[in-house]
């Protein structure tokens, strides 16, 4: 797109005050993630989506036709901590009459390495170019809650707000979240609303592999352009 910075920074600033676009960050651990299935009772699947909207815990959630009211993408430190949400928080949500939990034994692509293909070969090039490459001991996720969750709100805000925000200095804050993003455990991703992603309908597939072939196969899946998360899954076929 042609344009000073300064064009730019106001075409993103009406689409995202339009609601439109946004960008965010969370933290992508499959340590303890799951698909969940959530039923509900007629005509609360609206309230029951209201309150997982609130809980960090959930990274998206889904209106479906199907076989379940609700698809709900969780992701806990552990499994342990997994197991205490399905059974004691989820569970206790008004409305959910009952869910099914398809945990997440591996990721092969999600939705921050999906693209629209609106930039050329030379421009991604240059964008990839331009990533530093991971290096070091992971960070401890669970030591930077503050600042993941301050970015999941805005994943653009400045270093120096996130810095007066956790009562740190530029410095450190820059040091954190330099980490993070290198380690690849912080993501940032950018969103825009379904309708403008030429890509209106979404689809979620769940299918049986055998075990020998289910690496092959999902490495193929997640290379089609339509893809935008393949998750390897252990639970009930559906």
């Amino acid at each position: 797109m042609a344009g000073s910075a300064a064009t730019v920074a106001r075409r993103w600033e009406r689409l995202r005050s339009a609601g439109l676009a946004w960008v965010t960050a969370y933290a992508y651990d499959v340590g303890g993630g799951a698909l969940v299935e959530v039923d509900c009772a007629p005509g609360q699947d609206a309230a029951v989506a209201a309150v997982l909207s609130e809980d960090p815990k959930v990274v998206t959630f889904e209106h479906t036709a199907g076989g379940r009211d609700l698809l709900v993408t969780v992701m806990t430190p552990d499994f342990s901590a997994l197991s205490a949400y399905i059974v004691d928080t989820l569970g206790a949500v008004p409305g959910v009459t009952s869910s099914r939990a398809h945990l997440i034994t591996r990721s092969y692509t999600e939705g921050s390495i999906w693209r629209l293909r609106s930039l050329t070969r030379t421009q991604q090039e240059a964008l990839a170019a331009s990533r530093r490459s991971a290096g070091g001991a992971a960070p401890y996720l669970a030591d930077h809650r503050a600042l993941v969750t301050a970015l999941g709100e805005d994943g653009r805000l400045p270093v120096g707000e996130l810095a007066t925000r956790l009562g740190v200095s530029v410095n450190t804050v820059s040091r954190r979240l330099g980490r993070l993003l290198d380690s690849g455990r912080l993501v940032l991703r950018c969103d825009l609303a379904r309708s403008l992603s030429g890509s209106p309908v979404s689809v979620t597939f769940f299918g049986s592999v055998p075990p020998e072939h289910l690496d092959a196969t999902a490495r193929e899946l997640a290379k089609l352009p339509e893809i935008r998360l393949c998750v390897g899954t252990a639970g009930r076929r559906t």
